[in-house]
């Protein structure tokens, strides 16, 4: 998964890579995703699938894993911890890609609440197509204490 800097400012600022939500997140069960470099509010992921067997009825749940696991990444270094309060997602094609690359990035933001776009694209061998986009707001979690 790679991650890039999408900020207006030209410097990039590191962020500890997520590896709590990497570990604790359900996209591990289908997908092995790839972590490059993280930036300020924008993600770029490359996900490898792990079962090429995914019946079109659970295309609209996997991709709906990916757009949370991407929109949080994003979503964690502008507003911190964060969970997906609402989204929509519009899915274009299916098929049966074993590589997709998820890009996400935050619109807007203020102390508690996010704006998240995402694109999945599938990798086929003549490049890159849209299959599903999705839009949403985050929320910041609370601090437990």
């Amino acid at each position: 998964m790679a991650i890039t800097n999408a900020s207006k400012n030209t410097a990039v600022t590191h962020i500890p890579l997520p590896e709590t939500l990497l570990t604790s997140h359900p996209i591990r069960q289908h997908f092995a995703p790839t972590v490059r470099q993280v930036g300020i509010n924008k993600i770029e992921a490359q996900l490898q699938t792990l079962e090429t067997s995914a019946d079109s009825s659970s295309t609209y749940s996997l991709l709906g894993c990916v757009v949370d696991y991407a929109a949080r990444l994003a979503g964690q270094a502008v507003i911190g911890a964060c969970t997906v309060l609402e989204q929509e997602l519009h899915i274009r094609a299916t098929g049966d890609a074993t590589r997709l690359s998820v890009h996400a990035q935050i619109e807007s933001s203020s102390s508690r609440y996010a704006i998240y776009q995402c694109d999945i694209f599938a990798e086929e061998t003549d490049g890159r197509r849209l299959i599903a986009e999705s839009q949403g707001t985050l929320l910041k979690r609370s601090a437990v204490v």
